[in-house]
């Protein structure tokens, strides 16, 4: 029983390192998902039903860009970010030059 437990868990190990060694020939930024640990190994590297986790990683990356595409600025942004504090407000229609403290 040990000896099946050892051609196992070598059999698992060298699917890992087969993976690993693909990670340079595919793109990283799209297909992570397909390198976790978690996805299972059987009789297919990557485990079964490759083609629909393939379709399922591209149309979430297609929402991905089309998110991105929208957003106009990366979070955290500010559009008063770099300006200078104005003491004499004069874009409120208060007056000009007029000095405004509350």
């Amino acid at each position: 029983m040990k000896s099946v437990e050892l051609l196992s868990h070598a059999d698992y190990e060298l699917n890992m390192r087969r993976r690993e060694c693909l990670k340079n020939d595919i793109d990283k930024e799209k297909y992570l998902g397909l390198f976790s640990q978690n996805v299972p190994v059987n009789e297919n590297l990557f485990g079964g039903d490759i083609n629909k986790r393939l379709d399922d990683i591209e149309k979430a990356n297609k929402v991905d860009d089309k998110a991105m595409t929208k957003r106009r600025r990366p979070c955290g942004f500010s559009s008063y970010r770099g300006r200078r504090f104005n003491l004499y407000n004069t874009s409120h229609g208060q007056g000009e030059g007029k000095l405004h403290l509350f």
